[in-house]
């Protein structure tokens, strides 16, 4: 990305296909609506098939302008990005992690962008039978401990732009670190969980009070450990 001269960005992973017209269409679209980010559809494929990805499966072009925290599709390689727009708001993956980081990239360039374009085109293929790639060789803590990584990043990010502000996003991430607990992860993990809680922006009464009973508990044995 630093040495990066064009005026878009595009991912592409060196196990996958890219359709002849991808980086033309999605060009074209970015430049007509100035936008910061083109979405398109994607395929999953394996050397005996090939089928329609269950991340994102957009039915229309449309145009968004509105704020959104929710990414509709977390892939890198679903996207293109406009440079500027990526370097002049500071992102990119700051070595967080080997794995899960196109998460991170994403929850922090959508709400960041002025205008995001979705296309109904499936434009890219992404391999899922390659037992040599990172996606199949990191599990378990390793894994985990990342993710955890990965989730403490976003959270600072949001602070310093002040988007906790909104109650919907404070809830979001507190069940996304709930999900992260599970009874059997190591101490370590624990730790590491409980500190990416961060301050009161996540943990406060008005967004427990938007929890379930269960994601109560969960959050008093995260927070209060045995």
């Amino acid at each position: 990305m630093t040495a990066a001269k064009g005026e878009y960005i595009k991912f592409v992973d060196s196990d996958d296909i890219l359709e002849r017209n991808a980086c033309e269409l999605c060009y074209k679209k970015a430049k007509n609506n100035d936008a910061d980010i083109v979405l398109h559809n994607i395929y999953i494929f394996t050397k005996d098939c090939r089928w329609q990805n269950y991340r994102y499966n957009g039915t229309e072009e449309k145009v968004i302008t509105e704020q959104t925290f929710n990414p509709l599709c977390v892939s890198l390689w679903a996207h293109l990005y406009k440079t500027d727009f990526i370097r002049n708001n500071d992102i990119n993956f700051r070595n967080i992690c080997s794995m899960g980081e196109d998460v991170y990239f994403n929850k922090v360039s959508y709400p960041t962008a002025k205008k995001i374009v979705t296309l109904p085109n499936y434009l890219y293929s992404y391999r899922v039978d390659n037992n040599d790639s990172l996606m199949h060789t990191v599990r378990g803590e390793k894994d985990l401990l990342q993710r955890i990584n990965n989730f403490n990043e976003t959270r600072k990010f949001y602070k310093n732009k002040g988007y906790f502000k909104n109650d919907s996003v404070r809830v979001s991430f507190l069940r996304e670190a709930i999900s992260f607990y599970n009874e059997n992860m190591s101490s370590d993990a624990l730790k590491k969980l409980t500190d990416s809680l961060g301050e009161s922006e996540l943990v406060n009464f008005k967004t427990i009070k938007l929890l379930s009973g269960e994601e109560r508990q969960k959050l008093l044995r995260i927070r209060k450990p045995k």
